[in-house]
């Protein structure tokens, strides 16, 4: 799983962005992270879900029982 993350996230954010200071990595991954990369990636470790699916499956069912 690290792997294709760090595949992506290098790909995808990474290597199409110019920073000027250290400080900018880290706001800018972290950020991208939270809005582009757990939306929308399916984990097939999670059930074929993305991390905000499977944390929300979970609450529910937590909910529930």
């Amino acid at each position: 799983m690290a792997e294709s993350l760090w595949a992506t996230l290098t790909t995808e954010y990474y290597y199409r962005r110019t920073f000027t200071i250290g400080d900018q990595v880290y706001t800018g991954v972290a950020t991208w992270i939270e809005d582009s990369y757990n939306p929308r990636r399916i984990h097939t470790s999670l059930g074929a879900k993305s991390p905000i699916e499977y944390e929300l499956h979970q609450a529910a069912w937590t909910t529930a029982a």
